[in-house]
C-alpha cells in the first residue's frame, strides 16, 4: 500500500465528514457512497467532533496487512542492529582486551630492560672496581 493511500485514509474530507444524526437518517446513503467509493471513508461526527470512522473492510485488511508487515520488517531490522551493536560491543572489548595485554608486555619489557640495565652498570661496576684493586695490588 502506498504512503499516500495510507494518508488520505488518515487524514479526512468535509465530504467525508457526517454527523450522527444524518448517519442514523441516511445510513443507507452513506453505506452505499462508501461501497461505490463515491467517498473513501465516512468520519463520523459527535457533538461536531469527529468520533469513529466507517470504511470499506477490503480496504482496513489492506491497511492492517500495510502495518503489519512493516512491524515485522521493523522488528527484524531491530533485532538485526541489537545484533550488530553486541557484535561491535564484543570486537571492542576484544581490541580493550589486546591493548590491555600489549600494554601489560611492554612495561614488563621495559622493567626488565631496566633492570638489565642496572644489573650491567653494577658488573660494570665491580668490574671497574677490581681492575682498581689489582692495580693497586699490583703497585
Amino acid at each position: 500500500m502506498d504512503k499516500d493511500v495510507l494518508k488520505s485514509l488518515i487524514q479526512y474530507k468535509s465530504n467525508e465528514m457526517i454527523p450522527s444524526t444524518q448517519l442514523i437518517r441516511k445510513s443507507k446513503l452513506v453505506f452505499d457512497s462508501i461501497q461505490n467509493k463515491d467517498i473513501e471513508k465516512a468520519v463520523i461526527l459527535r457533538d461536531g467532533k469527529p468520533s469513529f470512522i466507517l470504511m470499506d473492510f477490503k480496504k482496513y485488511e489492506e491497511i492492517i496487512d500495510y502495518f503489519l508487515n512493516k512491524n515485522i520488517s521493523i522488528d527484524s531490522e531491530l533485532e538485526l542492529l541489537e545484533e550488530i551493536n553486541t557484535k561491535e560491543k564484543e570486537v571492542k572489548i576484544s581490541k580493550e582486551i589486546k591493548q590491555d595485554i600489549n600494554k601489560q608486555k611492554e612495561e614488563k619489557k621495559s622493567s626488565l630492560l631496566e633492570k638489565l640495565d642496572s644489573i650491567e652498570g653494577i658488573i660494570n661496576n665491580d668490574k671497574t672496581n677490581v681492575q682498581e684493586n689489582l692495580k693497586d695490588f699490583w703497585e
